[in-house]
């Protein structure tokens, strides 16, 4: 384990309540914040159980505090994914017009249709 990942073990606190801030974090490892949210991915990748949220970086103190985490790093996930819709269309409409199928431009109407067909109103309130 390099250097930088076993100082972090040390400075990461028990508990939620005890969380240590990112801006901390760097300045006890001597990185910027950026390297510092770089070690601390590289350490949950390997496995290290760290939490993070508002409160800061911290391992987790109940089974409660570990399945928060976990969640909100889902829905992290998922809501990343989501926000990638519209460079997947565009890759796809880019693929399309490459292979001489249809224009970027007609894709992206065609998509952009489709969606807004899919996010209208169905009668029953829900849409």
């Amino acid at each position: 384990m390099k250097k930088n990942k076993v100082e972090l073990l040390t400075f990461i606190p028990v508990g939620r309540e005890n969380g240590i801030s990112n801006k901390e974090l760097a300045f006890r490892l001597g990185v910027t914040p950026r390297e510092a949210r770089r070690i601390v991915h590289r350490a949950c990748c390997a496995g290290v159980p760290i939490c993070g949220d508002e409160f800061g970086y911290y391992f987790p103190g109940s089974l409660y505090e570990a399945r928060r985490s976990e969640r909100i790093r889902l829905a992290r996930t998922r809501s990343s994914r989501a926000a990638s819709v519209g460079i997947r269309c565009y890759i796809a409409a880019a693929e399309a017009a490459a292979n001489g199928q249809m224009t970027v431009e007609d894709y992206l109407t065609q998509e952009k249709t489709a969606n807004s067909a899919a996010n209208t109103d169905d009668g029953t309130g829900n849409y």
